[in-house]
């Protein structure tokens, strides 16, 4: 399945009205041909969006990288803080451009939905910075450092659809009608479907016997069906192909081979290409293993083979040896009398001469003789090579054990590939994890400032008369807002105020002893006073402030289980003790803020296995400056 023009239209405008005002957090690698940028705002959760040559949409699954996108480095080099403007698209084309700003420039992500499909990277002149695949056919030649050319059209639009020119085109055609407007308009077979199902007329009855009221009604049902597809007006749902194929399509039919009704479209296509996805990844997983299956499997049938002309060879020599000792029975001594060579003709042997040494030939092994050498000192040298053969084939064999337990590990290895999730669910965040926040050990929700914007951000927009405000005694300090403070007990109070220390200039600074402050909203004034400057992120505070001594400075961190996503928390280690059967506690001085976070994570996911969580996740839990581990349990 790829996705069509109308569908594309939807999508334009729907991601377009999301997505607005975001920003290019990060661009991922999915496929060779398919991309994942997170986007980011301030308020808002962040947008996970697949941009792929076969469709485009938002994802509420993250999926692993399967294969490297040669894209990818470009486009985290132009992209990534770029702020994102808008999807649009020309006429019903399969094309889609999707506009960026990056201090003031405009840069084009066009991505193309036809044939093998393709990614062009493009400045705000259309000149081609990076592509896909490049392009060099008849009518148009793409590459780096050359202009972007559309393709030529193939059909009319019909957005620009008339009933006159429905009537003139059908004119002279001999057949039938829903080919007509699928091949000339390029109207995609599922739809040519919901369309005269809807207008309740044969899409094989040939044009040139339609009626004029039968062309008004099909060009009503046309219009209807673009209406809804475009302006969204869904009732989505999965169907599956006679071939197992699975599609979404917007609008609802009366088809028997619906298998899941969907809440929206774009859940629809998340939902069939997110599992193309993985089907993908399995089969180029499992298709490595099986080709080194096979290349094992070749060696064994070599190995088989050479046991079985070894044991042959083997055969043949003792038989050999055994009618030479009944010659010695009748008189015969030497290899040379005469009346040897019917033995020998009837094991296929014969004495040769080689640089003037005696050899005896047999099964093509040569086996030499030294000068006067006596019958019985013959025989003993063949069944001496027999069982060298013998010890050949041991090892030969040996050799093939080993080849079938290494079979037997990769095919073990496929199974579990088959098994393994290659993508996580993508979990709804709460409004205040975009925040420094935590839960106190009595359920009452805290949140900090990570920067002088979320500073002001937390105090214009979430602040309530119920909440307290914490602020420490030093420069560089994150305002904290404990909701419902105003009920808080004393240890909460105590538990916000350490929290804030530790998030404050003074875990850079290793400064211990210092003072923490709370106060009510009211005291909390947004503007500066007559004739002062107050700096982003700022407040001034008025009347009492209520200090609290904060003596040391140490942070908890764990992993808790949410709608089962993992997630991190950090927090007074009392309290992350209580809620985390696994935890590390951190204090100031040690490692960098990324370092400390992969010991944590090393630690963690030790016993946890909490493959959800990210060293993104872990970053934003720790506060800035170096840290070290002071305490773990993992166990």
């Amino acid at each position: 399945m790829a996705i069509t023009g109308i569908e594309l239209r939807y999508m334009a405008n729907y991601i377009t009205n999301i997505a607005s005002g975001y920003y290019v957090s990060n661009v991922y690698s999915i496929d060779i041909n398919s991309l994942l940028f997170k986007l980011h705002h301030t308020e808002k959760p962040d947008i996970y969006l697949v941009l792929s040559t076969f469709g485009i949409w938002i994802t509420h699954t993250k999926i692993t990288n399967i294969e490297h996108n040669k894209l990818l480095k470009r486009l985290r080099i132009d992209l990534i803080r770029s702020k994102f403007v808008e999807i649009s698209q020309i006429e019903l084309e399969r094309i889609t451009y999707i506009i960026f700003h990056n201090h003031g420039k405009e840069i084009k992500l066009i991505i193309e939905f036809f044939g093998t499909g393709n990614i062009v990277l493009c400045n705000n002149e259309m000149k081609i910075l990076a592509i896909l695949h490049s392009v060099n056919v008849r009518h148009r030649q793409l590459r780096i450092g050359m202009m972007y050319e559309q393709p030529p059209k193939n059909c009319l639009n019909i957005l620009e659809l008339d009933k006159t020119k429905l009537l003139d085109g059908i004119t002279n055609i001999t057949g039938p009608i829903g080919k007509f407007i699928g091949k000339t308009y390029g109207v995609p077979t599922k739809y040519i479907t919901i369309i005269f199902a809807m207008a309740k007329i044969d899409s094989q009855t040939p044009c040139a016997d339609l009626k004029k009221e039968e062309i008004d009604i099909i060009y009503s049902a046309i219009n209807k069906t673009l209406d809804a597809v475009i302006k969204g007006k869904h009732d989505p749902v999965i169907i599956q192909d006679d071939d197992n194929t699975l599609d979404v399509i917007p609008i609802k039919t009366d088809s028997s081979n619906i298998i899941k009704n969907m809440h929206d479209f774009n859940d629809g296509l998340d939902f069939i290409f997110t599992k193309k996805f993985i089907e993908s990844n399995e089969s180029i997983k499992t298709t490595n293993v099986e080709n080194k299956c096979n290349e094992l499997r070749n060696k064994i049938r070599e190995q088989s083979n050479a046991i079985k002309i070894v044991k042959t060879k083997s055969s043949e020599i003792s038989e050999l040896a055994k009618d030479l000792s009944r010659s010695i029975k009748n008189g015969i001594l030497h290899i040379t009398d005469p009346n040897i060579n019917h033995v020998l003709n009837e094991h296929k042997s014969n004495i040769i001469y080689e640089k003037g040494v005696q050899i005896l030939k047999i099964s093509n092994e040569k086996i030499k003789l030294r000068e006067n050498m006596s019958l019985h000192a013959i025989i003993s040298l063949l069944y001496d090579e027999a069982k060298k053969q013998i010890k050949a084939i041991e090892s030969i064999e040996s050799i093939r054990n080993n080849t079938e337990k290494k079979i037997m590990e990769l095919e073990n290895q496929s199974v579990k590939i088959k098994k393994t999730v290659s993508f996580s669910k993508i979990r709804k965040k709460k409004w205040f994890e975009r925040y420094r926040w935590f839960y106190t050990q009595d359920g009452l929700l805290a949140i900090g400032g990570r920067d002088a914007s979320s500073n002001s951000i937390i105090i214009r927009k979430h602040l309530a008369k119920e909440d307290i405000v914490f602020h420490a005694d030093i420069f560089g300090s994150p305002f904290f807002i404990l909701k419902d403070g105003i009920n808080a007990s004393a240890d909460a109070i105590i538990e916000v105020a350490n929290i804030t220390a530790c998030f404050s200039r003074a875990w850079r600074e290793s400064t211990y002893g210092l003072n923490v402050y709370w106060v009510n909203p009211s005291q909390v004034k947004k503007s500066a006073p007559s004739g002062q400057f107050l700096s982003k992120g700022s407040f001034t505070i008025e009347g009492k402030r209520n200090y609290l001594a904060v003596s040391e400075l140490e942070l908890a961190i764990g992993v808790i289980d949410v709608d089962g996503c993992a997630i991190v928390i950090s927090g007074l280690p009392k309290t992350i003790m209580n809620k985390c059967k696994n935890y590390v506690i951190i204090a100031p001085s040690g490692d960098e803020v990324s370092d400390i976070a992969k010991k944590i994570k090393h630690e963690l996911l030790k016993i946890d296995s909490v493959n959800d969580v990210t060293l993104d996740d872990l970053i934003r839990s720790i506060p800035s400056g170096k840290s070290h581990i002071v305490k773990m349990k993992t166990a």
